[in-house]
């Protein structure tokens, strides 16, 4: 019960405001260092560049933006039906609304299977079932993520005009290796949970023994359940491998969609349709290279990544053009989230799930 007890408790009020206050802070002390450092980002700027934009190409990025939460949606759906679970489209998007909007104010993004799970529970799917469910989906993510970043890394090297620094480089190398160990752990899990039991408890044990662990019969348990979702996901690969094939196809689907707005704002500039595919392979990266630091939403790193990369490509216009992406991609995503996921708390309604 340990995800319910976490999910309950991330619906604090008071917790998600000083998230939220968190995530503002970081994002303005970034946008203040971005102006102060570089001479690309100013209203006028800004200004100019939506006036040299296409209004079509804008409502596309925006779409685009906000059809990944509608495809998380669609995702758990499809997982939760397999399981004999029906729920509308609107409410299971309103799960991925959840996750977005949690995962974008905690570090890590560490809070968002919590909170889909507890919505999941409320709408009629069992606790370990939607656990199950989102233990899939987020090791489907991570992969996806993975695969991308294996062209875009060929893709980004065989480019003249992309020039990756050392500071760059070694943010990348650190995402990248922190995807593929989080991928390996998950299958580990999955296929030698005793083998994983066994170390955990050591390291438990060792910790406790350091005073880093204060309550180890907690940890342990959380150890076990942790273990015993992985198991199940083993076990519902094992016997429906064509939803785990369309949970990592449609989760390559939504980076894709993630990575338009900033290919249509390319457009926009004038840059040459061949550097588009570079600038795709860029964002994932910039993506990769920002997941693994500690910090809600990425703020400051992900915005450092992008002016590193994209700026041999996009000039003067890469710190607007960075700030829009962000904004789209980013902030719309998890502010349309959050006033679901507020409206949905304050109704405080029992809901029953309709069936088909």
């Amino acid at each position: 019960m340990d995800r319910a007890v976490a999910g309950a408790d991330l619906m604090d009020r008071k917790k998600q405001v000083l998230c939220i206050l968190l995530l503002l802070l970081l994002a303005g002390v970034t946008l203040f260092v971005v102006t102060q450092t570089t001479s690309g980002l100013d209203v006028d700027r800004i200004t100019e560049f939506l006036g040299r934009i296409h209004p079509i190409l804008l409502a596309l990025s925006v779409l685009a933006a906000l059809s990944c939460v509608v495809v998380e949606g669609w995702i758990l759906r499809m997982l939760s039906m397999r399981l004999g679970h029906s729920a509308p489209m609107k409410r299971s998007v309103m799960w991925a609304a959840a996750d977005y909007y949690i995962s974008g104010i905690t570090p890590l993004a560490t809070g968002g299977q919590p909170a889909a799970a507890y919505f999941m529970q409320k709408d009629g799917v069992p606790l370990a079932e939607a656990s199950l469910l989102l233990v899939l989906n987020t090791t489907m993510y991570q992969g996806a993520l993975f695969l991308l970043g294996i062209p875009g890394i060929i893709i980004a090297l065989a480019t003249p005009q992309v020039s990756i620094s050392p500071g760059a480089a070694w943010m990348l190398v650190y995402g990248y290796v922190a995807i593929f160990a989080m991928l390996v752990v998950c299958v580990l899990c999955m296929v030698r949970g005793s083998l994983v039991r066994t170390i955990g408890i050591f390291f438990i044990r060792i910790f406790a023994k350091l005073h880093l662990v204060k309550n180890p019969a907690r940890s342990l348990a959380s150890l076990n359940s942790a273990l015993d979702e992985y198991g199940k996901t083993a076990t519902l690969i094992g016997r429906d491998k064509k939803a785990v094939w369309a949970t990592l196809g449609l989760n390559l689907l939504q980076r894709a969609l993630a990575g338009i707005p900033i290919c249509l704002l390319a457009i926009g500039l004038g840059v040459e349709p061949g550097l588009l595919p570079v600038i795709f392979s860029l964002n994932v990266l910039c993506i990769i290279g920002a997941s693994a630091f500690p910090i809600p939403g990425a703020a400051g790193v992900t915005e450092l990544l992008f002016v590193l990369l994209l700026s041999p490509l996009l000039g003067k216009a890469t710190e607007t053009v960075m700030l829009i992406t962000r904004l789209l991609v980013f902030y719309l995503c998890v502010l349309v989230g959050g006033v679901w996921t507020w409206a949905r708390m304050v109704k405080r309604t029992p809901q029953t799930p309709e069936k088909d």
